[in-house]
């Protein structure tokens, strides 16, 4: 049966808007092609209305910075990750380097791993494993937060983290996260601690809020926070006028009393 008038004119309207849907995606992908050959034109550098073009037409075929993904942020934003890489929201990421990428987030301090995908369809995926804040290390008047292994974050501020252990002294950055091991059985403990200081990078002394200075062996500091518990328990020995408990030998018990007021 043959069409009738109305039934052909909404065909070719179909048709027609067809073709200016498929004209917009090649006239993007020619618009993307002439940014490209004027930028080698020009020494491979685009200039702004260059890169304006280019911009808005790779957001025509979908390559535009607004499908860019990031997974995995905990303490750091978008932004920390964007700017690194150079990238801006709405910008063109045609030509986008993901194996460079990776390698230029794995340099920033607070990244311990990072995953960059090119998803032609979707964008770009960004996966970041942050490092893990677990102390703050106190050098030279200058406060960093350090992870667990002993890896300095600049980029986070330690007053964000008053709630972790503040430690001192050389070396006491890469043995943070083994003292917090340690206390972490302990957490009576730990609820005191006010500072632990690491001594010629050889072993701790621990300073509470009472003013109370726990001095610990090089070795078996597990034993000697054993001993410490077992010395709370029976005694109450945070609760006397002590001012120094020295543990390092085992096998004796030293302290010094408060003097009196």
């Amino acid at each position: 049966m043959p069409r009738s008038t109305g039934e052909n004119k909404r065909a070719g309207g179909i048709a027609g808007d067809l073709k200016v849907r498929v004209a917009a995606r090649g006239g993007a992908v020619l618009l993307l092609g002439l940014a490209l050959v004027l930028g080698l034109k020009h020494g491979g550098h685009l200039d702004e209305s260059i890169r304006d073009v280019s911009s808005r037409s790779a957001a025509l075929v979908g390559l535009s910075a607004e499908r860019v993904v990031i997974r995995g942020l905990k303490y750091h934003g978008p932004d920390d990750v964007l700017a690194p890489l150079g990238i801006s929201a709405g910008e063109s990421i045609v030509g986008f380097d993901a194996v460079g990428a990776k390698a230029t987030l794995e340099k920033l301090d607070w990244v311990k791993r990072a995953e960059v995908v090119r998803k032609y369809r979707y964008g770009v995926l960004i996966t970041v494993e942050e490092r893990e804040p677990v102390a703050r290390w106190r050098v030279a008047a200058r406060t960093v937060v350090v992870d667990r292994e002993g890896k300095s974050i600049v980029s986070l501020d330690p007053a964000r983290f008053a709630h972790l252990p503040l430690v001192e002294g050389e070396g006491a950055d890469a043995r943070a996260a083994a003292l917090v091991n340690l206390m972490s059985a302990h957490p009576w403990l730990m609820s005191q601690l006010q500072r632990a200081v690491r001594v010629s990078n050889r072993r701790w002394n621990l300073h509470l809020r009472s003013g109370l200075v726990i001095l610990l062996p090089e070795r078996d500091e597990g034993a000697a926070l054993q001993r410490l518990a077992e010395l709370q328990r029976r005694h109450g020995i945070l609760g006397r006028a002590v001012a120094r408990l020295d543990l390092r030998d085992l096998d004796r018990l030293t302290f010094a009393v408060l003097p009196p007021e």
